[in-house]
């Protein structure tokens, strides 16, 4: 059964250009991940500090696998300083 996540970001506004070059290297790897049927990264139009990740996996065990994957802890390590906010994940 396939799985989807919405995570919603919010990033400092100082971090915004630094944060999409590391959301870009992370949404090229996710994609090319083994189980994952699309990533993708959205800006709010009308917040330029907000952020929302659509994915979408074949099964839970394509998720575990992105979520252990190095490309995915490296991610969540260079971006937790830039947060606003704790992200608001949800899992569908």
């Amino acid at each position: 059964m396939k799985n989807v996540i919405v995570a919603q970001i919010s990033v400092k506004k100082e971090f915004n250009t630094e944060f999409l070059d590391f959301a870009e290297i992370m949404v090229t790897k996710s994609n090319n991940e083994d189980g994952c049927i699309t990533y993708r990264l959205n800006k709010d139009v009308y917040n330029d500090n907000e952020y929302l990740f659509y994915e979408e996996y074949i099964n839970k065990e394509a998720i575990d696998f992105h979520n252990t994957s190095s490309h995915f802890i490296d991610f969540i390590n260079k971006i937790s300083p830039m947060l606003l906010k704790e992200p608001i994940i949800n899992i569908y």
